[in-house]
């Protein structure tokens, strides 16, 4: 079973996210923010990482830097919404900075399981 790593400020999509992966036979931790998250990488070696952009505290941004700086080569999934009115430009700088791919807040469940199943194989 694939272990995911869900890193979102919002407990509701965080609970969201992972029964929605879990029926999906993915195993799914969770963390509140970038330094739960990087924290998380480094003690449960997720093979994959879905990332809230703009959080408190340390920011998604920061961790695909981390990570990158780091050379830890995990694919990561950078997301952010569109309640910003920023997203796209965020999302493309998520792309520079090193994730694997992006995607918009709200989206179709389908489209994250297609980037997720794509990364993984």
């Amino acid at each position: 079973m694939k272990k995911l790593l869900v890193i979102d400020d919002d407990e509701q999509f965080r609970a969201f996210m992972s029964e929605a992966l879990h029926k999906r036979a993915y195993e799914v931790l969770t963390a509140s923010d970038g330094d739960e998250g990087l924290e998380r990488i480094i003690n449960d070696s997720p093979d994959l990482v879905i990332t809230d952009i703009v959080m408190p505290g340390k920011e998604g941004v920061e961790v695909i830097m981390e990570l990158r700086q780091r050379e830890i080569s995990i694919p990561i999934i950078a997301m952010s919404g569109g309640n910003l009115g920023n997203a796209d430009s965020y999302l493309k700088m998520a792309k520079k900075l090193g994730a694997n791919a992006v995607i918009s807040k709200p989206f179709q469940l389908e489209d994250l399981i297609l980037a997720i199943k794509k990364l993984l194989n």
